[in-house]
């Protein structure tokens, strides 16, 4: 059973757990108690998506600490953190991550989670709102970027896809992670019309008995 803390962050009473993956397992704080920050949630934007841990993050967090995972640079980009379980891979592997995310209260709770794995020196944190980059391009391009969960809304395509074209180094590699859902097909035909290909690979993810077959995309630039 997870353990009670008396510890808050950002005021949210936390909880903590272990998520146990492939081949580490990882403490994650996570909030005690989301259903009043689900009741107080007016509309789809302001759902609180980044306080539970999904079977997606834990589905990437799995792939990129596997023997095939790609190392590429010392420096990564992770979009959508929530609580930075797949970060905090990325930093165990003794690499630099910049975590982001529109929100700023994920980013207290990531930033508290890599301190609980004794890697926050390697760890950063933004928030960035996708249609207003905070990281310009000339100085900032990443050879990996990370993002479990976040193709699922149509209105955010072109502003991910406009991410990867800035941002990504011209030999680097994107890793997103979902959940198989319907609409994906549509994403990944747009992400081909701009210039992109793509691999994908299954990672099952076993969570409160249930199994889950979560896709993994591996993208990169087409220079072909």
């Amino acid at each position: 059973m997870p353990r009670q803390k008396t510890v808050s962050i950002h005021g949210y009473p936390i909880t903590e757990k272990q998520v146990q993956l492939k081949y580490s397992l990882v403490k994650i704080a996570v909030v005690a108690d989301p259903e009043p920050l689900i009741d107080q949630a007016e509309h789809e934007d302001n759902f609180p998506y980044w306080a539970e841990i999904w079977p997606s993050a834990i589905g990437l967090a799995n792939f990129i600490e596997t023997p095939n995972a790609p190392i590429l640079g010392k420096c990564i980009l992770e979009i959508g953190c929530g609580l930075g379980l797949t970060g905090i891979v990325a930093c165990q592997q003794k690499r630099k991550v910049i975590f982001t995310d529109w929100k700023i209260d994920p980013l207290f709770f990531a930033h508290y989670n890599t301190s609980l794995n004794q890697c926050n020196d390697l760890a950063r944190f933004i928030q960035m709102n996708w249609k207003s980059l905070c990281l310009a391009p000339k100085a900032y391009r990443f050879p990996l970027i990370l993002g479990s969960d976040v193709i699922y809304e149509e209105k955010n395509w072109e502003l991910i896809l406009k991410l990867i074209s800035n941002l990504l180094t011209d030999t680097g590699e994107v890793i997103l992670s979902e959940p198989n859902r319907a609409n994906t097909s549509a994403f990944f035909s747009l992400l081909k019309s701009m210039g992109f290909i793509y691999q994908k690979f299954s990672e099952p993810v076993y969570t409160n008995n249930v199994i889950s077959r979560i896709a993994i995309y591996r993208i990169r630039r087409n220079f072909v």
